[in-house]
Formats: C-alpha cells, sequence, structure tokens
C-alpha cells in the first residue's frame, strides 16, 4: 500500500478477537497524502569542462502535480527548472547575471500497465542550453516510458524506451564561438 505514493502513514496492527483468542482482526490506519500537490526547491550544482572550467550554477526548480487522477493512481506533474549563473559567457565579455538553461518537464504515471501493478512512466522533457555551459546554444528533445514489476519473491524487471534530439539554434553568430575550444572539445 505504501508504495503507491498515495500515503503519508501506513500502519497496521493485529487485534484479538475478545470472544475468541486464536482469532485476530487486522486494523489498518492510513493518513491519505492530498492529491494537488506544489513544491519548490533550490540548489548548486557545478560542472566541470575541460575547455571553460568550472561552471557553477544556482537552479530553482518549481513543480506541481496531481497524485490521484479521479480515484485511478494515475498521476501527472510538471517541473520547471531554470539555472542561472553569475559569470561570463564568452572569455572576454563582462561578468553578468546569465540564465544559460532552462528545463520544462512532464510526467505522467499508468501504475496499472496490462491490469497488473506495473507503474509505467511517461515522460518528455524540453531542455534550452546556451553559453557558458554549452559552446552554441542547444535545445534537447527527450522522451522516456519505463516500466517496472516487482514479483512476490522480491524478482523484478525494468523495461523502457527513450529518445533524445538535440538541435544547435540556428543564425547563432558564430564569430562569439571560441573556435579554439570547440576544435580541442572535437578533438578529444
Amino acid at each position: 500500500i505504501y508504495s503507491t505514493g498515495l500515503f503519508q502513514y501506513v500502519n497496521y496492527e493485529l487485534v484479538p478477537k475478545t470472544n475468541d483468542p486464536s482469532q485476530v482482526v487486522l486494523h489498518w490506519k492510513l493518513a491519505e497524502k492530498k492529491m494537488a500537490w506544489l513544491g519548490f526547491r533550490f540548489g548548486v550544482g557545478n560542472e566541470q569542462d575541460d575547455a571553460k572550467g568550472n561552471i557553477t550554477t544556482f537552479d530553482f526548480t518549481a513543480e506541481g502535480g496531481h497524485r490521484n487522477i479521479a480515484g485511478t493512481a494515475r498521476s501527472i506533474s510538471l517541473q520547471v527548472v531554470p539555472s542561472l549563473h553569475y559569470g561570463r559567457e564568452t572569455p572576454n565579455s563582462p561578468r553578468k547575471l546569465l540564465n544559460p538553461r532552462n528545463q520544462y518537464s512532464f510526467t505522467f504515471v499508468e501504475p496499472w500497465v496490462l491490469n497488473t501493478r506495473t507503474p509505467g512512466v511517461f515522460k518528455i522533457s524540453l531542455t534550452d542550453e546556451s553559453p557558458p555551459i554549452t559552446n552554441l546554444p542547444a535545445t534537447s528533445l527527450e522522451t522516456s516510458f519505463n516500466i517496472s514489476h516487482v514479483f512476490e519473491n522480491y524478482w523484478s524487471y525494468t523495461a523502457g524506451i527513450s529518445f533524445q534530439k538535440v538541435d544547435l539554434q540556428e543564425n547563432t553568430d558564430i564569430s562569439s564561438v571560441n573556435l579554439s575550444e570547440l576544435t580541442n572539445l572535437i578533438a578529444g
């Protein structure tokens, strides 16, 4: 029951029957989580790159969702993560507050694939990146579908399929790219 993600508290106790102590009654105590939720987080990330050095980003996450759509235990969630960086976009530019990465994700969970307790998770993410995180501005689209089933004897199987497409943004001013860095990345 707890693994459904619908409850914040699950407990049970065996209570002997008063008229027959050889039999017991199972009493469950449950506290259901709120169906709709909203959350915020802050994190610090550090990316090491041979050509660019260490880049520290400050990530702000806003997410929300619903964990029990129409009482079916299906869930959806949406997540937005902008990353901020105080530094230089190119080696000779002045320091300023930059927004080099934005990520948007949508997740749908179907808990009963093939009418079994086999959760299927579909996720789609769109990420926009620009210098100094990447050498050229790029947009990445990722999708995946994963299923996982745990058997009673603790065996499990997991299967998935995923797709990723990365597009370099057109109309990029190639003169702003440090060509020696790009050559080192290609050669390395």
